[in-house]
């Protein structure tokens, strides 16, 4: 049975003490850093060549004056093309695979739509998973149509 608190949502358990959480949990909280770690662990254990697009680099950490919170600061290098997926791969047979990944309450940046769009339509696989399993299902569809042996 599951027991709710104070301040929940319907369906929604309050974590134990060790903070433990159920995966669709995890997921509902996972940020898109944790997302991007989890794809580029799938890919590299199935063996598809892929990397990460960095996009920023922190340059300094300020400090906020009104409560201390410390935060690193980020520029954009112009090296990347704006709106860049983070994470650039190629399958099997030479397809490109590009995935952009969001958490789950993320909005998309001015542009990505369009560029996603046109990557689309140039043929690349193009995946914004809002979860590694979701990005997952959608990988192993896309490899359903790749006639080869896996290694």
């Amino acid at each position: 049975m599951v027991k709710f608190h104070r301040g929940a949502r319907v369906g929604q358990r309050k974590p134990d003490r060790f903070g433990n959480m159920c995966a669709e949990e995890y997921q509902a909280t996972a940020s898109e850093a944790d997302i991007q770690a989890g794809i580029c662990d799938l890919l590299t254990v199935m063996r598809i060549e892929h990397s990460v697009t960095d996009a920023s680099i922190p340059v300094t950490i300020c400090e906020c004056q009104n409560c201390g919170h410390k935060q690193k600061v980020f520029i954009r290098k112009r090296k990347v093309g704006k709106s860049w997926p983070d994470i650039t791969g190629v399958l099997p047979g030479g397809r490109a695979l590009l995935a952009e990944s969001k958490a789950a309450r993320t909005r998309f940046q001015p542009g990505q739509n369009e560029l996603h769009e046109r990557l689309r339509a140039a043929g690349a696989l193009m995946l914004v998973p809002r979860s590694v399993d979701e990005f997952r299902e959608a990988l192993f569809e896309a490899l359903r149509e790749v006639p080869r042996k896996w290694p």
